[in-house]
């Protein structure tokens, strides 16, 4: 579920009740002073993946505002509920940290790494996508989460500052450490090799 308080999602039920529990559970707990927002952004925003494969563009619905509130767009809807999210989390005196797009691959990358090992073949080279393809995937999303940090002062990070060179996205180290744990989840190694790009937004 991705933070959107108060919105639901056709096709994901329940994510709203789950939102509100969770930040219920951040809010009480005094232990928790930072909290990092990271979802499939483009998925949601656009209902869109890799290589134009569908994500499954879903009815959104904003249970708060009631039925009789003007109807808005989904991206509108998005940008609401992302909103609320995070106020309510700077109201109750919470660091916030928004991660910005992982490159997704359109591949297993595990399997498709085993693979390019026993084959002794390059896995990036196999398959993964060029610096061209995430920028044009992820242009609107890039805008919209820019737009958002800007206006609720908060830090925004890229994993694809880390991720991407000027020709790829890689997928995999040079020693075989594959970074994904399937076509657009980094794995425990992969979050790893990008955790630098908190660094600055947690020391300040």
């Amino acid at each position: 579920c991705p933070p959107l308080r108060g919105i639901e999602r056709e096709r994901r039920p329940g994510c709203s009740d789950f939102n509100e529990a969770l930040l219920s559970h951040v809010i009480l707990s005094p232990n928790v002073d930072t909290v990092i927002l990271a979802a499939n952004w483009t998925g949601v925003l656009e209902g869109t993946r890799y290589n134009d494969e569908t994500a499954g563009q879903n009815t959104v619905i904003d249970v708060l505002a009631g039925k009789d509130a003007p109807q808005q767009d989904a991206e509108a809807l998005i940008k609401t509920g992302l909103y609320r999210t995070i106020q309510a989390l700077q109201e109750n005196g919470r660091r916030i940290i928004l991660v910005g797009p992982v490159p997704e691959v359109g591949h297993n990358v595990p399997s498709v790494n085993h693979i390019a090992r026993i084959t002794d073949r390059d896995v990036n080279a196999m398959i993964a996508p060029t610096i061209e393809e995430f920028e044009n995937q992820n242009t609107k999303t890039n805008s919209f989460l820019q737009t958002v940090a800007d206006d609720l002062g908060i830090p925004v990070v890229w994993p694809s500052d880390i991720l991407c060179n000027d020709r790829l996205c890689i997928v995999a180290l040079d020693d075989g450490t594959t970074l994904y744990h399937d076509d657009d989840h980094l794995s425990t190694a992969g979050a790893r090799y990008i955790s630098e790009i908190l660094d600055e937004p947690l020391s300040n």
